[in-house]
């Protein structure tokens, strides 16, 4: 047997006005379910690994590299390169529901 398992986190959790279950996370690859109510944001940070957004309701303004945000609604998957400063928030009235995965090596 070589596959591996992990427990998901049952209930999610508030980070920064916004909550995340953590599916997985580790160093080399993380899978995040959030909700972002209007208003709430995931700050600028670097994001040393490549991070796909892929945006389920609502829609969710991104910024990478010159931290111009840019407006992506549900049905986007949005790709952020390793080494890239990101953040994302929500400027809308709905909450936003969408997965982050993160995979590197």
């Amino acid at each position: 047997m070589t596959e591996k398992t992990y427990q998901m986190k049952p209930a999610p959790e508030a980070l920064q006005g916004h909550w995340a279950d953590t599916i997985l996370y580790r160093d080399d690859a993380a899978i995040l379910h959030e909700f972002l109510p209007k208003g709430g944001e995931v700050p600028p940070h670097s994001v040393p690994h490549a991070v796909f957004i892929v945006i389920l309701k609502g829609a969710v303004h991104v910024a990478s590299g010159s931290l111009t945000y840019t407006r992506y609604p549900a049905g986007t998957v949005v790709e952020i390169p390793p080494g890239d400063i990101a953040g994302v928030r929500n400027e809308e009235d709905e909450i936003a529901e969408f997965f982050v995965f993160k995979a590197g090596a």
